[in-house]
This record gives structure tokens, sequence and C-alpha cells, in this order.
């Protein structure tokens, strides 16, 4: 009986006596692993970013923390001849000074203002009341205000001083005013915070008022 191959039957050089599609399963196996190790970096990068900068923040997104810190404020009651619109504090009212510790890349229209009660709610005062950005002249930068409402920039927005506008960056020689109405403030366990928007999330840490 013959052993050889069958007559006029010659191998594919190199092929040896493998079955036809041998050769082609380790190429498969090699597109798969590329596969494989492509969704695991995928996957490893989503997860790294999230571990990152924290639940609740989006690509592109900034947590206002990183970002702004205001210093320690100081009470005074406003001069008879003071007003909202010129020193952001209305005359006989009580008001906070806060300067700006750090802010960097911080446009004014992405950062809010509220103060809060004890309580955590959002005061509701008397009077008139807003919040002001100051030069460091001393001269307005933007305020918002209210008549006799809640001190929360979320029912509203700034109003800007003449060459002021939304893209306006907050400055470290800044300075925040607070006019808290008529009441003496001293001790009742307000806070302050401020809150990002427009690309800066999240709020800073609540500052008390003394």
């Amino acid at each position: 009986m013959r052993s050889g191959p069958p007559p006029n039957w010659a191998p594919i050089p190199g092929s040896g006596s493998a079955a036809p599609g041998a050769s082609e399963l380790p190429s498969a196996l090699i597109a798969i692993l590329v596969v494989v190790i492509v969704l695991f970096a995928a996957v490893f990068s989503f997860v790294a970013f999230f571990a990152t900068v924290g639940p609740g923040i989006g690509p592109g997104e900034t947590p206002l923390g990183a970002v702004f810190a205001p210093g320690d404020p100081t009470l005074s009651r406003c001069p008879a001849n003071s007003s909202f619109a010129s020193v952001g504090c209305g005359a006989d009212d009580y008001g906070y000074n806060v300067f700006i510790l750090n802010v960097t890349g911080v446009q004014l229209s992405q950062v809010q203002f509220e103060v809060l009660i004890a309580s955590g709610n959002v005061e509701n005062g008397t009077g008139g009341l807003g919040f002001s950005v100051l030069n460091v002249s001393g001269e307005i930068v933007a305020q918002f205000g209210t008549q006799d409402g809640f001190m929360s920039m979320s029912s509203g927005s700034w109003s800007y001083s003449p060459g002021i506008n939304a893209a306006t960056p907050l400055l470290n020689s800044d300075s925040i005013v607070i006019d808290i109405g008529p009441l003496d403030p001293l001790g009742d366990g307000y806070t302050f915070v401020a809150i990002g928007t427009n690309g800066i999330t999240g709020t800073t840490h609540e500052l008390s008022l003394p």
C-alpha cells in the first residue's frame, strides 16, 4: 500500500500537514487579545478619571474649592452716609467684609453667594440685603441685591459696573461685602457659602460669620 501523498498532490510549502485554515487561528486570537487590551485600557482610564475628580464632576468641570478660597470675615456697622450702590452696604446696615485668599481662573459669572442660618436654610432677611465684589480701590465691580428676601443668588445674577461683564475674572485683590441688613447678626450662627456654576461645580466649605 502506498504510504505517500496521492498522485498529483503537492503540499503547500511551509504548511506541513496541518489542516486548512489552521494557520489563521493565531491571527484571530491576536486580534481578539488586542481588542480586549484596548477595552481594558479605556475602562481603566475612565475609572481613574472619576477617582481623581470625584463624584458629580464631569469632563471640563472644575471643583470650586480647588480654585476659590474666601478669608475670615469681619463684621462692622455701615456708616450713616453709605449706600449699597456705592460701597456695597446700606446706611446703618450691618455688613461683613470677606477678603479673597486665593482665586484662580474664576469669572464673575461662575460663582454665586448665599448666607445660611444655623439650620442650614438660606437666610430670609429684612431690609436691603445683598452681595458686592469690590476691587482693590474699593470700587464696586459687581452686585446682587434684594429687598426683604432670601440671601441667595439662586434667584438672580450679578449686576455689573461699566466696563465689567460676566467674563471678568475675580482677583486675589478683590473683596466681598455682605450687606446682612439692619439687624445685628452677631452670634446668630450665620455662614457664608460660595457656589460654582457655568463649568465650575460644588461649593466652598461653610464659612462662619461672627
